[in-house]
């Protein structure tokens, strides 16, 4: 009987697992930025959003969608700016009159970043998070975070 229950565990589990891994959103190269000591530049980080999804905009425009946010982890003597999303265009699910706002296909994000005058000239590593909604054309799914590794190289 436990030989089973196992079957029957690793029917369900897996399918429905490997599911809830699905990507919607990837970098489209591991962000690499570079600046000089006393300099301030304007980054760009590059996503692809998978075929047939979308994700919320940083500002979906409806009270109950979740906004996409992006945020690197602070790095000492580099300072991040504030985050500059590109445009969205507007969607509306099927069945549904709500039209929201959102990013699909590839979005490239700008952050300002600037080294101090101070700063050692070396290569520096941190983390970045995307936090996102995806939906496809018929529904929304649950919110996910997607961590990735940044490199800031201060020559």
């Amino acid at each position: 009987m436990n030989v089973f229950k196992a079957i029957l565990f690793l029917l369900f589990y897996f399918p429905l697992n490997s599911y809830n891994q699905l990507a919607h959103v990837k970098l489209a190269e591991t962000p690499v930025i570079n600046l000089k000591r006393g300099e301030q530049i304007i980054a760009t980080i590059k996503f692809e959003i998978a075929r047939e999804f979308h994700i919320m905009s940083d500002n979906p425009g409806i009270e109950n969608f979740l906004p996409t946010t992006f945020k690197i982890e602070p790095v000492k003597e580099i300072e991040f700016g504030k985050i500059i999303f590109p445009a969205s265009s507007t969607f509306k699910i099927k069945g549904t009159e709500e039209i929201f706002n959102v990013f699909d296909s590839t979005i490239i994000i700008k952050i300002p970043v600037s080294a101090g005058k101070k700063v050692v000239k070396g290569k520096y590593e941190s983390k970045g998070n995307l936090f996102y909604q995806a939906c496809d054309n018929r529904k929304c799914y649950f919110p996910k975070e997607f961590k990735f590794p940044v490199t800031i190289i201060v020559k």
